[in-house]
């Protein structure tokens, strides 16, 4: 087959295959190629929790700063 795209022709072969056969007597032993599985797509959290979920934690590092002490100051060294 031929397929027409914006840019030109493109030529695609196509093969059929014969189903697995574990035993290997009417059939390749091995799965070949010729199968597609879809698989579901991972559920992705919504772009308001996500962003709920950064706040929370920008809110829980600044009161953390703010409940920490102060920084000792280094003492002056006696010459």
């Amino acid at each position: 087959r031929h397929v027409l795209m914006r840019q030109g022709v493109i030529g695609i072969k196509v093969s059929i295959f014969l189903p697995q056969d574990p035993k290997g007597i009417m059939g390749p032993k091995i799965p070949l190629d010729d199968v597609v599985v879809i698989k579901e797509p991972k559920e992705e959290p919504s772009p308001e929790t996500l962003l709920r979920q950064q706040e929370e934690r920008l809110a829980a590092s600044m009161a953390q700063e703010s409940m920490a002490p102060p920084p000792a100051e280094p003492e002056a060294a006696a010459y």
